[in-house]
């Protein structure tokens, strides 16, 4: 009977480690989905920025969304198209 409750004790500690095992690795492979979801699209951002503070203004936001990337690509947009209007005003102004 004591051989009995060790084996199920041993075969319950295992049963317990795999499952604890893989609730670790779907962590893991969500939170890398959920980081690589904000990262992309911020580093595309990024990426336009930098055109932008070179000068080049015929950028194109591609990114839509509803959450604070999708309103921070609009908002970029919007300067964007600002940013352009001034200098084409300047440049009929002065050009």
């Amino acid at each position: 009977m004591l051989g009995n409750t060790k084996a199920f004790n041993n075969t319950s500690l295992r049963i317990v480690l795999v499952i604890s095992i893989m609730a670790i690795a779907l962590a893991a492979i969500l939170t890398a989905l959920a980081v690589k979801s904000i990262t992309k699209p911020l580093a595309e951002i990024v990426d336009i920025a930098e055109n932008v503070s070179n000068g080049r203004l015929n950028v194109d936001i591609q990114y839509a969304s509803k959450d604070e990337i999708g309103i921070l690509a609009d908002k970029f947009r919007a300067m964007v198209g600002g940013i352009n209007q001034l200098v084409t005003g300047m440049n009929h102004m002065y050009g």
